[in-house]
């Protein structure tokens, strides 16, 4: 005989929300014991971060590095200088 025991829905929003805050999805559902959506959200969380971690520095960052040498080349710093 399998005992569940009843999880207060209002505890599990509070873990929750208090875990996403800090980067930790799914927490609420580890509360109400389904592991494995937990660990599915937090593969989903980890790979988006990485993701947006290499976009940010791996797109915006050379673009801005080429700018500012295009800038420097044709003498934009000294024609807004007066």
């Amino acid at each position: 005989m399998v005992v569940t025991q009843n999880k207060n829905p209002g505890a599990a929003v509070l873990i929750a929300l208090i875990a996403g805050f800090f980067g930790f999805q799914g927490i609420g559902h580890m509360y109400t014991g389904k592991t494995s959506k937990v660990i599915g959200l937090w593969l989903i969380g980890w790979l988006m971060g990485i993701y947006i971690v290499l976009f940010t520095f791996g797109e915006v960052l050379p673009m801005t590095i080429i700018l500012e040498s295009i800038s420097y080349h044709i003498g934009f710093d000294k024609h807004m200088m007066g």
